[in-house]
């Protein structure tokens, strides 16, 4: 079962917090619990789904540092079955205080192992790149999902994913059940599905954009939107791959 899925792209703007931000959403409105989990720099997806008005004490980097437990750091969201645990500041810091530690990219992991089986859904949203917080995302995670941004040839991003996947794999997390990825915006071409675990679309929608600008999931935009209703779809074909023996 993909119970805790990572997103991640080494290209920075990739749409990555696009996807998880409306994934986790998404999955909230269909009354599964799901905890966002906030590793970006920017916090942009913490502060969509929070709500703009709350102030959180704690975040992602505090609880790796072991200056809070999970628990204490995570904050209700902006719908019901949705909790955040948002991104502050302090990334650097965490990093520098775990650097003598020889197993630091599992400290998230054991850190989300208890709190995260009250969750039905933990989406792990990364920064750009494959440094500490990609590995530490996924080495917490089930799967890996990449959005692929149509900008971009989109087997080149997915081969450098799934180097950073494979490294994973190798020395930090081998329950890590693979990879699958999300298209963004036109279909054409089409990747290589070879091997994946998990193949969506989330098409280009003025919802989609004009939450992402407004710091508004999709759905709250316009709920019959393409963007949300695609994303509602991705969040019900998860649910049901994952009730596949």
């Amino acid at each position: 079962m993909h119970h805790t899925i990572a997103l991640l792209n080494p290209l920075g703007a990739s749409g990555k917090t696009t996807l998880a931000v409306n994934l986790a959403f998404s999955f909230a409105l269909l009354e599964i619990r799901t905890l966002y989990v906030d590793c970006t720099s920017s916090g942009a997806g913490s502060r969509i789904l929070m709500g703009k008005h709350k102030k959180p004490a704690w975040g992602v980097a505090d609880v790796l540092s072991g200056f809070v437990g999970l628990r204490g750091a995570i904050v209700p969201g902006c719908t019901p079955y949705l909790d955040v645990i948002p991104a502050l500041s302090g990334e650097k810091e965490a990093e520098k205080f775990l650097a003598f530690n020889p197993e630091k990219e599992k400290v998230l992991g054991l850190s989300l192992r208890k709190p995260g089986e009250g969750y039905g859904r933990v989406i792990i949203d990364t920064p750009s790149g494959n440094g500490f917080f990609v590995k530490s995302a996924l080495a917490a995670s089930d799967m890996a999902l990449v959005p692929l941004h149509p900008g971009w040839d989109r087997n080149s991003q997915l081969k450098e994913a799934g180097h950073c996947v494979d490294e994973v794999l190798k020395y930090l997390n081998p329950d890590l059940k693979g990879i699958g990825f999300v298209t963004l915006g036109p279909s054409d071409p089409v990747p290589d599905e070879a091997g994946m675990q998990f193949v969506g679309r989330l098409p280009d929608c003025d919802a989609v954009r004009k939450g992402m600008a407004t710091e508004t999931p999709a759905a709250l935009v316009d709920v019959m939107s393409p963007g949300a209703q695609a994303c509602l779809d991705l969040a019900r074909e998860m649910t049901e791959a994952a009730t596949v023996p």
